[in-house]
């Protein structure tokens, strides 16, 4: 059993009422490709920039953790103090030191992302989104852990990639979203920091 397949029968996906059109080649036969082409090659971060907190929010932030630890700390619960710790501790790692810069390829084989390579038959489909003004690639495995990549595409190369994967993968125009994606949009929009 697949993990949609699980997901769709608890109702937090609906991937049945959503298929994409299939590309022109969805089976992808390493022997019957011939040699390898690279159809586009950049590189750009690992992952988008994260937006930087003003220091009103970090001072209000920081109060809350407090005030959290202290009322954590007279009810007797280290492990619920060590967790929130951790959070602010990466959250503030993650804002402070800049992503690596890496090389993504786009080939007829493939994708080659992190020094790993991916063939066109591992994905599903894909679609691009924005995050942070960067365009991210968003492509979905058939079968794998992570179930998604996340490509930064470099400026001016959107179309390119795009046109490059649309060959192999189906695209789609909007990004999927679950009742988990909504419910968190949702959430997220009624707190305006």
């Amino acid at each position: 059993m697949q993990l949609n397949q699980i997901t769709d029968f608890l109702g937090l996906t609906d991937t049945k009422s959503k298929e994409p059109e299939p590309a022109d080649n969805p089976v992808f036969n390493v022997e019957q490709a011939g040699e390898k082409k690279t159809l586009v090659e950049w590189e750009a971060p690992l992952r988008t920039p994260l937006k930087a907190m003003g220091g009103k929010l970090k001072k209000n932030l920081l109060i809350v953790a407090i005030v959290m630890g202290l009322f954590l700390l007279l009810i007797g619960e280290y492990f619920i103090i060590l967790v929130v710790a951790s959070v602010v501790f990466i959250g503030y790692i993650l804002s402070a030191t800049p992503a690596e810069t890496v090389h993504y390829e786009i080939t007829t084989h493939g994708i080659k992302y992190v020094n790993q390579f991916y063939y066109w038959n591992e994905f599903g489909p894909f679609f691009i989104t924005e995050d942070n003004g960067v365009a991210v690639l968003n492509v979905d495995m058939k079968e794998q852990i992570p179930a998604r990549l996340f490509i930064t595409i470099k400026e001016g190369q959107k179309e390119k990639v795009k046109e490059a994967c649309a060959k192999y993968l189906p695209y789609l125009e909007e990004k999927p979203e679950t009742f988990l994606d909504k419910a968190y949009e949702k959430i997220t929009s009624k707190l305006d920091f």
